[in-house]
């Protein structure tokens, strides 16, 4: 297939940026053209909603990798969290229109209502003047191991999202505690776990566990879509998500939440796999 297109979208502030530029370059296809993409969300608290415009559009892969292929799905948009990423195959649903991925932002009207936006981020075009392509896109199908998620509703683990008032402000917290300290974890390296992550907080946190991967099992008691091994997965407010992690990379490694000012702020820690 086609080489890689990473695409780093990256929002602070009021400018917003891909592949470090404010005016993203075009992607010119040619009839029966696919590319691979990599969406990498770099932004430092922006959860990126990514809406596809005229695009036949097909989810691949995660933080993890390349997905079998009856793990693969077609996609009219996608969320992103900080943090995280996806590969998308993606081509043109009719050459003779052309396709856009937009942000889809929340917005004000003139009536104070909110709304959703969408910000044209990359346009896509058809270029009648290339060799047709025939790359097949996405044709492998590499088997990943899943951690055990045997143990059930019986968690080994909790990781609770939290936050109080400090004398200099909003202290964020994991488990009650604001690094520099806090709640020792360790386990034997090889050693898979379940683990439950609440949220009883307003703002959403996208949890990002360094050097291991994991599975999310379910969302507020529901089975969770999200297939693929990853390394962050969204929180949202007043929520929990239970994931399944294999711990068989030995360390110490740091999780926290991706929105880089709650990790500033005190929300990260440490595990220990011995």
């Amino acid at each position: 297939m086609a080489p890689a297109t990473p695409i780093r979208c990256t929002a602070s502030g009021n400018v917003l940026l891909v592949n470090g530029e404010e005016r993203a370059p075009r992607v010119y296809l040619a009839a029966g053209a696919v590319e691979r993409w990599r969406l990498v969300n770099a932004a430092n608290a922006r959860t990126m909603t990514l809406r596809f415009e005229g695009l036949d559009v097909r989810e691949i892969g995660a933080d993890g990798g390349l997905w079998p292929q009856d793990w693969t799905r077609s996609v009219d948009e996608i969320v992103l969290p900080v943090g995280a990423r996806a590969e998308l195959e993606v081509r043109l649903a009719d050459p003779a229109q052309d396709g856009e991925m937009d942000l889809v932002v929340l917005a004000l009207n003139s009536l104070g209502n909110v709304i959703e936006e969408e910000i044209k981020l990359v346009p896509v075009r058809f270029d009648a003047d290339a060799e047709a392509s025939t790359h097949a896109g996405h044709t492998a199908n590499p088997q990943p191991v899943l951690p055990d998620a045997a143990h059930g509703d019986d968690e080994q683990h909790e990781i609770e999202f939290d936050a109080y008032e400090g004398n200099d402000g909003v202290v964020w917290t994991l488990n009650g505690y604001s690094w520099p300290d806090y709640d020792p974890w360790s386990v034997d390296v090889g050693e898979q776990q379940v683990i439950k992550i609440s949220n009883p907080l307003g703002p959403e946190h996208p949890f990002h566990l360094h050097g291991q991967l994991f599975s999310v099992l379910s969302r507020n008691g529901q089975p969770a879509d999200e297939p693929g091994l990853r390394d962050t997965v969204r929180v949202t407010g007043q929520s929990e998500v239970v994931i399944a992690v294999d711990l068989s990379n030995p360390g110490t490694w740091m999780y926290h939440c991706h929105i880089l000012e709650h990790a500033d702020l005190g929300m990260m820690a440490l595990v220990e796999v011995d």
